[in-house]
């Protein structure tokens, strides 16, 4: 048998995450990191940067859908609720900084934009504990692929804005575990959130708004 690639390796990890294997210390720490990211996204909502993300997705996408955007009575399509809520979340830079870096704004907008895609078929909607780990699942994932990319300083450091670039695994596992993907599907969205990894430090140039939209992206 061929030895298994890291992407197989972390994604049987994260698909097999049960509540059963998370301390009372670790889930406490999920929910607040999730309460937080409400919180830094609805205080974010109304700046300019994912005012800027709604008005062009919504003209490219529509704005027909059952996910939610945070602080306003209004749905869009799931990809359009993670793109702006995640943008959201960052425009003040209030978020958390653990994970990939910033990864409550990553995770938890591709989260609950998940959670309005109707279940497949013969399976169930997932639980708060389908949830919980999710969110789990995303920030160590978004960890392990920083730390294997050179760490914080390092990969930071070459350039890279590591909220987009490793971030983005973070989310398509979360979304993965979330939906119950087995370790093989996992490993396929992983590869595919690697061709869209990106996120570099240029709009400190001349203060342009596209760092506040990478966890949007990712």
């Amino acid at each position: 048998m061929s030895t298994p690639s890291m992407s197989q390796v972390l994604a049987a990890f994260t698909s097999q995450v049960t509540m059963a294997a998370l301390s009372p210390d670790t889930v406490k720490a999920v929910r607040r990191h999730t309460l937080d990211t409400f919180g830094a996204a609805l205080g974010g909502a109304r700046q300019p940067e994912p005012m800027a993300a709604w008005a062009a997705a919504r003209a490219a996408f529509g704005d027909a859908g059952a996910a939610a955007l945070w602080g306003r009575d209004i749905s869009a399509p799931p990809g359009v609720s993670a793109l702006v809520n995640g943008t959201a979340a960052h425009a003040l830079e209030l978020d958390d900084a653990s994970g990939c870096d910033h990864s409550g704004a990553v995770v938890v907008p591709a989260v609950m934009a998940a959670l309005a895609l109707p279940p497949g078929e013969g399976a169930t909607a997932p639980s708060e504990a389908d949830l919980l780990c999710a969110i789990l699942v995303g920030y160590e994932v978004g960890r392990r692929v920083m730390e294997a990319s050179g760490g914080y300083d390092g990969h930071n450091g070459a350039g890279w804005h590591s909220t987009g670039t490793c971030g983005v695994f973070g989310a398509a596992a979360a979304v993965a575990r979330l939906l119950r993907f087995d370790a093989a599907t996992t490993a396929r969205a992983l590869g595919i959130a690697g061709s869209f990894a990106s996120g570099t430090w240029a709009f400190l140039g001349d203060g342009a708004m596209t760092k506040r939209m990478h966890p949007g992206h990712a």
